[in-house]
């Protein structure tokens, strides 16, 4: 029999083994501390847990160690990009972007992407398989390894649709939350999505232990039909509604993700029209100035056309925020990660 992975289970999923194993609740706690003790290999060292019970345990699971990035970069800005190999030789990128006094770790949810985004690196590799929450909290784990440091921020903005793998999502930040695992505060994830509705409507009935960002990018449906093929199956009629009934059923602002393309979303007609697109909605506006893939056509705006965009948006008087994008010299930044071998190695 195959061992199971300790991390692909959940605080639910843990007590209802001690209940089929006729074991008390709170072994499930002692269970899932031993787990996230960086000093413990297997349970034949969880000394808390009864011998009988550690004998069993590791004849039905494993702790795996953290991952050692077969590729990393380093970029002036101290942003560093890993590179790992799955089990199965499938590759994900993860981030960790140092500012200030915040780390902030970008993980991945998808081997590539189903969603086709025409600016996105990760969208060229196309959809190869879902991430197990396993794998998700393999790079927080490797990452702390990595860098010898806990993030102080988690967003799940890397390779992949997040809400197109919920379940593994929930189940990862269910874990990372409880308090013998990383007591991981909610309102220190954010879930970024290019506009899945099915998933949104989800976590609206049955909210994620994570803040909402929508990647939006587009003012009307036929630029972003065009920039992001999700908005034909799900348009603005439809996405835009949904973010409202989250944000009402929640009480959580949403942030929304706007990337500015020279020449394709950035005019002032169309900082007009977001603020007018979204006066009503209890959101913040995050503006990311587009970040260079090769083989992409798409440019950056310029200096002159980023400030115009800005004042004109300022005029709608919803939150705006300037994201600084960190990483691009390695292709670390929004966008760009694509779960190739990177040339450089530091």
């Amino acid at each position: 029999m195959k061992k199971k992975n300790v991390f692909n289970l959940s605080p639910t999923a843990w007590q209802a083994f001690m209940r089929e194993w006729q074991e008390p609740a709170y072994r499930s706690n002692q269970i899932i501390a031993a787990a996230w003790n960086p000093k413990i290999a297997d349970f034949s060292l969880a000394t808390s847990l009864p011998k009988n019970l550690r004998e069993k345990l590791n004849v039905t699971f494993f702790i795996p160690r953290p991952l050692v990035p077969v590729k990393k970069q380093i970029s002036e800005d101290k942003t560093v990009k890993a590179l790992f190999i799955l089990e199965d030789k499938s590759s994900i990128e993860s981030v960790a972007i140092p500012k200030d006094n915040r780390l902030t770790f970008c993980l991945s949810t998808q081997v590539g992407c189903a969603m086709g985004c025409s600016f996105c690196a990760t969208a060229q590799l196309g959809l190869k398989r879902h991430l197990s929450s396993a794998e998700i909290i393999a790079q927080i784990r490797s990452l702390i390894a990595l860098l010898g440091q806990q993030p102080t921020n988690l967003v799940f903005m890397g390779m992949g649709e997040p809400l197109q793998n919920l379940n593994a999502v929930r189940s990862c930040l269910e874990i990372i939350t409880h308090p013998k695992a990383m007591n991981w505060s909610p309102h220190k994830s954010i879930i970024s999505t290019c506009g899945w509705v099915p998933g949104i409507e989800a976590i609206t009935t049955a909210p994620l232990k994570a803040k909402l960002a929508l990647s939006l990018n587009a003012v009307n449906n036929t630029l972003r039909n065009k920039l992001m093929p999700i908005n034909r199956r799900f348009p603005l009629e439809k996405v835009l509604p949904a973010i409202q009934k989250y944000s009402q059923a929640t009480g959580e602002q949403v942030s929304i993700e706007y990337l500015l393309l020279h020449g394709v979303n950035d005019r002032l007609e169309d900082a007009a029209c977001l603020g007018r697109l979204l006066k009503n909605y209890n959101v913040k506006i995050n503006i990311i100035p587009y970040n260079p893939v090769a083989g992409l056509a798409f440019k950056p705006p310029t200096e002159k056309s980023l400030a115009a965009f800005l004042h004109e948006l300022r005029k709608s008087r919803i939150l705006i925020t300037l994201r600084t994008s960190r990483g691009k010299t390695i292709g670390a930044a929004c966008g760009q990660l694509a779960g190739q071998k990177i040339r450089k190695t530091v």
